[in-house]
């Protein structure tokens, strides 16, 4: 998870890593009457059952049952706010009541990758919200990054936080965890430096036929006011179902635009939708995939990736390259890459090939859209 920028500024770390897949991010169930541990989600202790998983588009599902208890849990991130929101609803189709812990962990980074000069420093308040800060984030060391837990159709028995890593997984690690094992400690000690997280757990007893739905927040802004702002907004029952009908609507506008059909359903499927989300979510906003995680402008990449907006969002191409035209220097080479503000910083190269994009990309949106007023467009360089 990352806030304003991919690389430079991830809240939880990144990996790189296809084979082990490393977590720094965990949610576990703990049947309290059998002592068995797993998670709703494929990873980090998946139970012995098979999950359905449905990718849409702003948002992903994962659907399994274990035993009589079935589970969804949903993921997204509302198009008009700064913060991930995950939904686990639970519901308890057997003839006896269940009595349930669920748990919630985030190992924080708030930098780009942990050094000397990590200082993270996690922490609960009052309220059972948990908080986070790192002085020495450099150019984002004014974020506010918090959690917050709601659970809506139960009673809760008991909650419990911590925030140091290493006394929530112990011995047991990411698979395991030493806090949710029988007799498991909690401690309320803050969580500095790399050690820093969020975790939580909330117990409570599900009867036959109930459900529950249990709603964790992750976000980093910017003021006190808007942390209470949000946490006001989608600390409400409904507040999943509203945010996943935005989030269906707002995609719903970004993508329609285009519709073909072809005798080929797989290649309906990829173009009707998937690569222009793909196109605007990861490579034009995001600048994030899982071989890469840079976080900033390529003088090339994004040209070429503007190029596939000509038709469905023409005026987003058109940004794109006045932005790429103030990276020229008079001795005519560009910035090979950069990082947008507040950062600022790039790389200056002479990749010749860099140079025949802006000509390139700009004939193709003169061609498609006929805007020549772009052409009387001043930018520094």
């Amino acid at each position: 998870t990352w806030s304003r920028n991919s690389q430079a500024n991830r809240l939880t770390s990144w990996s790189n890593d296809p084979i082990s897949d490393p977590h720094s991010e965990a949610f576990y169930m703990l049947d309290e009457d059998t002592g068995e541990l797993w998670s709703p989600l494929p990873g980090p202790c998946p139970p012995q059952s098979a999950f359905i998983v449905r990718h849409g588009f702003g948002r992903t599902r994962f659907i399994s049952n274990i035993g009589s208890l079935s589970q969804e849990v949903e993921i997204l991130v509302p198009p008009e706010d700064s913060i991930k929101l995950v939904s686990v609803r639970l519901k308890n189709n057997g003839t006896a009541p269940r009595n349930l812990v669920f748990s919630s962990y985030q190992r924080l980074l708030l930098c780009s990758a942990p050094d000397r000069h990590h200082a993270t420093l996690a922490w609960t308040d009052g309220n059972h919200i948990q908080h986070a800060i790192n002085p020495r984030a450099g150019d984002f060391a004014d974020g506010r990054v918090f959690s917050f837990m709601c659970v809506h159709g139960v009673a809760v028995e008991r909650v419990r936080y911590n925030n140091s890593a290493s006394a929530f997984l112990g011995e047991g690690g990411i698979a395991d965890p030493a806090a949710l094992a029988a007799g498991g400690g909690w401690e309320s000690a803050r969580g500095f430096g790399y050690d820093a997280c969020f975790s939580n757990m909330t117990s409570f007893i599900l009867p036959p036929d109930a459900e529950v739905e249990i709603l964790i927040g992750f976000s980093e802004v910017g003021s006190l006011a808007e942390e209470n702002r949000i946490i006001q907004k989608y600390g409400e029952p409904d507040a999943m179902r509203a945010a996943s009908a935005e989030v269906d609507v707002y995609w719903e506008k970004m993508l329609g635009h285009i519709r073909i059909k072809t005798p080929l359903p797989e290649v309906d499927l990829m173009v009707n939708g998937w690569l222009l989300y793909q196109n605007l979510a990861c490579r034009i906003w995001g600048r994030s995939a899982f071989y890469q995680s840079g976080g900033a402008y390529g003088f090339r990449d994004q040209l070429q990736d503007s190029g596939a907006l000509a038709i469905s969002h023409p005026t987003l191409m058109r940004s794109q390259i006045l932005l790429h035209a103030a990276q020229q220097f008079p001795e005519g080479d560009v910035t090979h890459w950069w990082h947008p503000e507040p950062m600022g910083n790039g790389m200056r190269t002479k990749f010749s090939d860099d140079l025949l994009w802006l000509p390139y990309l700009t004939d193709h949106y003169l061609n498609v859209s006929g805007d020549h007023q772009i052409l009387e467009e001043l930018r520094p360089f």
